[in-house]
């Protein structure tokens, strides 16, 4: 059987423990049999609710570390009274937004050219 990742080379089966062993919870064995009942590895599962994916996003350092210093810019922006400029700031930020994703998507990530 060919490995599709260097991640599902680390990744082993997960089998349920023999009747009678006293073995732990969980046992790891690459040599499990198969027919060993298969319990859900968390790299195994992927979410299929909107919900899942928000928890799952939100529980990783990348999403965290960005949203705590939104979170407390925003805070000592509103201590102050907006105005015109603050309205400008935000509308080009969203234009410029919307034109990079859209470029790094049509000419990175869906095209023909083999760039990974």
């Amino acid at each position: 059987m060919a490995l599709r990742s260097a991640r599902d080379a680390t990744t082993a089966t997960v089998a349920a423990p023999h009747a009678g062993s006293g073995g732990a919870a969980d046992s790891i064995s690459p040599a499990a049999p198969a027919s060993a009942p298969r319990r859900r590895v968390e790299e195994d599962w992927t979410p299929s609710t909107l919900s899942e994916v928000v928890t799952v996003f939100a529980k990783h350092p990348s999403f965290q570390f960005p949203a705590a210093v939104l979170a407390a810019l925003l805070a000592l922006r509103l201590q102050q009274p907006a105005g015109l400029a603050d309205a400008a700031v935000v509308a080009f930020l969203a234009g410029f937004w919307l034109l990079q994703e859209w470029v790094v998507h049509k000419h990175l990530l869906h095209s023909d050219w083999n760039w990974v």
